[in-house]
């Protein structure tokens, strides 16, 4: 445990007072012993209004309750003694109730009734259409389709040909190969 080595009077800042007299300890001691008193008193006091109010409370419910089912029983008691003292029911006769045979097939009779419903005639009106005469002048088309002639060749006499030729053997001609071919 540390020790306060600070005198009883002298301020932790060195400072040194006066020795307090004791009427100034016991108003100082009187003061602060007097209001936590007080405040015990008013928290107690303020505790017992809490429960009374509670308690109110309380007490005012069950009592509702209790209030409103009285008086739903005196209703219902009312009412039923009305309900029974109301007349005699000795007197009333049974009512009997007759007894309807059900046909167990239906039958039913459809009749189409066809109307024909007149269409007013309408009339066209009578529409003049004017006499329109549209003339267009007449211009020069230029003829726009072109043939493309062929050139004549010169015939070739086949025999003159052949003889210039040499003959081409199988091993100098080149095979087609499939990959290569158009398609």
């Amino acid at each position: 445990m540390a020790t306060n080595d600070n005198l009883p009077n002298q301020h932790p800042d060195n400072i040194v007072g006066r020795q307090p007299t004791p009427e100034e300890v016991a108003r100082r001691d009187g003061y602060v012993q007097g209001r936590t008193d007080e405040s015990y008193v008013q928290d107690s006091v303020r505790g017992q209004k809490r429960a009374i109010a509670q308690a109110r409370a309380n007490d005012s419910a069950a009592s509702g309750v209790v209030f409103g089912l009285c008086i739903a029983l005196l209703a219902a008691g009312a009412g039923a003694a009305i309900y029974f003292l109301m007349g005699d029911r000795a007197d009333v006769d049974p009512v009997s109730v007759p007894q309807i045979e059900r046909e167990t097939t239906i039958e039913r009779e459809t009749t189409v009734i066809e109307k024909e419903v007149p269409t007013p005639a309408v009339e066209a009106p009578d529409v003049t259409v004017p006499d329109v005469n549209v003339q267009m002048p007449e211009v020069d088309v230029p003829d726009v389709n072109v043939t493309n002639q062929v050139p004549e060749t010169p015939s070739v006499d086949i025999e003159e040909t052949t003889e210039a030729v040499p003959e081409a053997s199988p091993e100098t001609v080149p095979e087609a190969s499939p990959e290569a071919a158009p398609e």
